[in-house]
């Protein structure tokens, strides 16, 4: 049996020292998902209503990554961070 693996961010605000802790594959599915949104901008760039569409899916998903690297007590963007992994806990 493979154990599977849990990869997140360990970050700490340079501002406050505020620890939080975000999900690499979280990030990672964001980021696919913002590149997605420009491709499908391109391939409907005609359709006004659907390039609107794609528009709101982009900003969420831009301010959704903008939330997640950004201190939740100061909401500073000055920080360090460390990838931590550790066995998936069934």
């Amino acid at each position: 049996m493979q154990t599977e693996k849990i990869c997140e961010y360990r970050r700490k605000c340079n501002q406050c020292g505020k620890v939080w802790h975000s999900l690499v594959e979280r990030e990672q599915e964001i980021g696919s998902n913002l590149g997605y949104s420009k491709c499908q901008n391109c391939v409907h760039c005609c359709d006004t209503k659907e390039t609107v569409q794609l528009n709101r899916n982009e900003l969420l998903e831009q301010s959704e990554l903008d939330r997640l690297k950004s201190c939740p007590e100061c909401h500073s963007k000055d920080y360090t961070e460390k990838e931590v992994c550790f066995e998936k806990k069934e």
